[in-house]
């Protein structure tokens, strides 16, 4: 919403009061170019913090919305109309190549599609110029306009990487030991580990283990882990606004 409109939904009728509770919430929220104000990722991740706190459980309402639709991650996404199909509703993030093959239609597009984030190249028939704006949100980089059908060299990335993928998300205490990520890895799961809180990787986990089965990590809370993992972390962590300790820290609490 513009400034104007917020006070209003607020109930605030005075423009300085209300840039006064602007200012104090700037590090959770971005002003568009239009003048617009929206919740940046870490006011979405304090919004979550609150319906948390509110409702005893880990997301609260936002549960109950997200379990209604499929979010889709990986490296490498190829979207047809079989896969819109059989999701119904999809949300896209976190992607490096996204691309949606030449059966995909405007109409099925907006039906299925709520949103695309993260997602450094978008690949799109040349159909969908004018309806994907509406469901890019942020973090996308590049995208590439086809015509005709899908070329080889898009087709010949797979979607099966897609469930081999697993979201953890930890709000509390959770500890991660060698046997854990090696039955990950036995299985030929990968993970995207999203830590909210004290997340600790086992002092037995060695660098060529937590490589094979660690996706990325997002970390807003503490990290303690053996420091010979310290730059592997680094290197699959997407964003960080936590600290990363040594795992002897944990040890004595």
């Amino acid at each position: 919403m513009a400034f104007t409109e917020l006070m209003k939904e607020i109930g605030i009728e005075e423009t300085g009061t209300f840039g006064f509770h602007i200012k104090r919430v700037e590090e959770l929220i971005e002003r568009e170019k239009n003048g617009r104000y929206r919740l940046n990722s870490l006011g979405r991740l304090a919004y979550k913090v609150l319906v948390f706190g509110e409702k005893g459980r880990a997301l609260g309402g936002l549960a109950e919305t997200e379990a209604a639709y499929k979010i889709l991650r990986g490296d490498k996404v190829v979207v047809d109309r079989e896969l819109l199909e059989k999701y119904g509703k999809v949300g896209f993030e976190d992607i490096d190549i996204l691309v949606f093959k030449h059966d995909v239609d405007g109409e099925l597009f907006k039906n299925a599609v709520l949103y695309i984030r993260n997602t450094s190249k978008v690949v799109i028939p040349k159909r969908l110029v004018k309806v994907i704006y509406s469901r890019v949100e942020h973090g996308c980089k590049e995208i590439i306009v086809y015509e005709g059908e899908t070329s080889g060299r898009w087709l010949a990335l797979e979607t099966e990487n897609l469930e081999k993928i697993k979201s953890i998300q930890n709000f509390g205490e959770m500890v991660l030991t060698r046997g854990k990520l090696e039955k990950l890895r036995g299985e030929g799961i990968k993970t995207r580990i999203d830590n909210y809180g004290i997340l600790v990787f086992g002092e037995d986990i060695d660098k060529e283990l937590f490589n094979e089965v660690v996706y990325s990590v997002n970390s807003y809370g503490v990290i303690y882990a053996p420091k010979h993992l310290y730059t592997s972390i680094m290197e699959k962590t997407d964003s960080v606004s936590g600290v990363v300790r040594d795992i002897e820290d944990w040890r004595k609490k």
